[in-house]
């Protein structure tokens, strides 16, 4: 019964060690791809103002000012398109969750002179 319990409990480690490597490395690619949208931006005009932004709605990648406008950006970085590209994965839930998380931003920093404008890009793709 003994060498029962310890073989269970080094199989769970293992898959805990396995889970934790997965997770790290989902992180990296994450920031991975805020790095090169953020990099694009700045190349593009755009004025980094925030980045990982948290609130009780959700978390705002990256803040960022274009001209007039605060444009709310939601970074999805995929290491291949077997399960669709990043923005397939942007449901309404989601897009509620963004804009919700933006107004509070807004009330927060007490931004009323800069205009809001809903737009969406969606064929933004980045190649390695």
């Amino acid at each position: 019964m003994k060498n029962y319990r310890v073989d269970f409990t080094r199989e769970i480690n293992r898959e805990l060690i396995k889970r934790r490597n997965v997770i790290i490395e989902k992180y990296k690619t994450g920031r991975k791809g805020e790095h090169i949208a953020e990099t694009y931006l700045i190349n593009h005009g755009y004025q980094i103002i925030d980045r990982n932004f948290n609130c009780c709605f959700g978390e705002i990648d990256i803040v960022a000012k274009d001209s007039d406008y605060l444009v709310f950006i939601e970074v999805k970085t995929r290491s291949n398109n077997n399960y669709g590209r990043g923005f397939n994965s942007i449901d309404f839930i989601k897009q509620k969750h963004i804009y919700k998380s933006a107004e509070y931003y807004l009330k927060r920093q007490k931004n009323g002179k800069l205009a809001c404008k809903n737009r969406c890009n969606r064929n933004l793709n980045f190649k390695k």
